[in-house]
């Protein structure tokens, strides 16, 4: 076994880190204190600067009254800072769009009725043979109706009317091949 008391006794006596003392304590010129010739208190002004941190604050307003000269007498000029946006032109960046020269826009009613019959015609509790019509011509008669006047939207929803309305007729012209080849197959079977 090896003897460890000349390492003991060197870290003793250094202050170190060795099993006698703990920790011992902290190394020499660590971080006890201030360097020397550092002013007591932390971070202070700098030696001669006047007390106060900034300085003081200036004696009134600053000359011309603020930022900048003053309007001209005949009103702030077009396009500056905080005036209107000319008359068509867009709104300034963060503001709330305002109404357009257009109008709000709403969803065609052809368009939801499009959707709607076009949904009722492809499932399979609704035997609604018809829907199926009612879903393609109300479609076509939608996005026409859209086209023609740009307050309205829902070209998608017309869309999605005709193309499940032709859905719909695929699934009867199915089922009434399926029946009447079941009903032939029975017949022939009898």
């Amino acid at each position: 076994m090896m003897n460890n008391e000349p390492n003991r006794q060197i870290n003793a006596q250094a202050g170190g880190y060795g099993p006698p003392g703990g920790f011992g304590g902290p190394p020499p010129g660590g971080f006890g204190g201030p360097p020397p010739g550092a002013p007591p208190g932390g971070f202070g002004p700098p030696p001669g600067a006047p007390p106060g941190g900034f300085g003081a604050p200036p004696a009134g307003p600053p000359p011309g009254g603020g930022f900048g000269a003053p309007p001209p007498a005949g009103g702030p000029p077009a396009g500056g800072f905080g005036s209107p946006p000319p008359a068509g032109g867009p709104a300034p960046y963060g503001a709330p769009p305002g109404p357009s020269a257009a109008g709000p826009k709403k969803n065609s009613t052809l368009a939801v009725v499009s959707l709607v019959t076009g949904i009722l015609a492809v499932l399979p509790c609704c035997n609604l043979y018809i829907m199926w019509l009612v879903a393609i011509i109300t479609g076509f008669m939608a996005k026409s109706e859209i086209k023609k006047n740009p307050n309205l939207t829902g070209d998608g929803m017309a869309t999605g009317g005709i193309v499940l309305g032709a859905l719909g007729f695929l699934i009867i012209i199915g089922l009434t091949i399926l029946q009447l080849a079941t009903g032939v197959l029975s017949t022939l079977m009898h």
